[in-house]
């Protein structure tokens, strides 16, 4: 980053840096195939391939894990 554009980010708001950061990130998003994917990531995706293989039984629905997801975030936040 150059140093006035890092002087410039100092000087936003928080919400101005959260919402440039948005801004950014849509733009970055439109070319998904160039953005690098960590070898940690790459490795974790191939660990949850080969239980799902071993065991296509203990899978369930995206829908059934979403709403599990947000029930227990919900319970946290209840808790907080």
């Amino acid at each position: 980053m150059t140093a006035t554009i890092e002087k410039e980010f100092r000087e936003m708001t928080v919400a101005e840096r959260v919402e440039l950061i948005g801004e950014l990130w849509e733009r970055v998003a439109l070319e998904p195939a160039k953005i690098p994917v960590p070898e940690s990531h790459m490795q974790e995706l191939e660990r949850r391939r080969k239980l799902y293989r071993t065991n296509p039984a203990r899978a369930i629905p995206w829908a059934d894990a979403k709403a599990l997801i947000l029930k227990r975030h919900a319970k946290r936040r209840r808790a907080a």
